[in-house]
């Protein structure tokens, strides 16, 4: 898959049935981060004989492709079908049995699985003591795909509801690539075990604070936008206001997983002045 502008092109190999047949043509379609799929533009609508095609115009945001095979006209059973249901939903399905009675049609062999990966970082100033400055009422926010285990993020939380916990906001003085490196911790053993699975964020930037400096904060879990929250609610004197553009990294703790079981991947990014 390759971006231009606002035009995305697909391509994909080609695809046949069990028996070698080729197939008719291909649906392609496009899911969000949450996995909704969206109505597929003009280049890619339809059914695609090609084995590419290009969506032109296409919305800004993280987008995902599914490529579906659709087989010609098949003949059994006195009837014509034209979709053959090995393959229906793009996913290939168990042989059919035969015997008394009507056909049934197993389960796929594979089901499809939201991923909970970060793809969302926002670091925004809160007007306490100004912009570009980290300080009592910046914010730290990461976005998640897809809903994680919220006891993988803190030990003592579960459900499927919003979340709180005390903490700190850490920022390690020049301790990753010579920029400062923001972690979200808690002290207290009755507040998440004792440890708040965050992660690390690169600040793009060395000159934040001038030694390694420990925030007072909040940390809050939105289950209706998968994002988590963290508020500061202290100042420092270590502070250091930053005039410039950098590009902030985060990476998910190893221990965060998804409701699966898997482990988050990806990291994301943002750009410009922070706080």
């Amino acid at each position: 898959m390759t971006v231009a502008n606002r035009n995305i092109a697909v391509s994909w190999p080609a695809g046949t049935l069990p028996d070698g047949t080729p197939v008719d043509g291909y649906r392609v379609t496009r899911y969000d981060g949450g996995g909704v799929a969206q109505t597929v533009g003009a280049g890619c609508a339809g059914l695609v004989t090609a084995l590419n095609c290009t969506e032109t115009a296409v919305a800004p945001g993280t987008w995902h492709y599914a490529v579906a095979p659709k087989p010609g006209p098949r003949i059994g059973n006195g009837r014509c079908e034209r979709d053959d249901p090995r393959f229906r939903g793009g996913r290939q399905l168990r042989p059919l049995r035969r015997g008394q009675g009507r056909r049934r049609r197993e389960r796929p062999l594979h089901r499809r699985r939201s991923r909970a990966d970060s793809n969302g970082l926002a670091l925004v100033n809160g007007g306490g003591g100004g912009a570009r400055k980290i300080d009592l009422g910046d914010t730290i926010s990461v976005t998640f795909s897809a809903p994680p285990n919220v006891a993988s993020l803190c030990s003592t939380w579960s459900g499927a509801g919003n979340q709180t916990a005390a903490g700190s906001v850490v920022i390690d003085d020049n301790a990753v690539s010579g920029n400062d490196r923001l972690r979200v911790t808690t002290t207290n053993a009755q507040v998440c075990g004792g440890a708040f699975k965050f992660g690390s964020v690169n600040l793009g930037n060395a000159g934040f604070v001038t030694a390694n400096t420990t925030f007072t904060a909040t940390i809050a879990w939105t289950a209706a936008s998968n994002q988590l929250t963290v508020t500061i609610v202290s100042d420092s004197v270590n502070a250091v206001r930053v005039n410039s553009n950098n590009t902030a990294l985060y990476t998910p703790d190893a221990a965060i997983t998804g409701t699966s079981g898997r482990a988050v991947t990806g990291s994301a990014s943002v750009a410009g002045m922070h706080f």
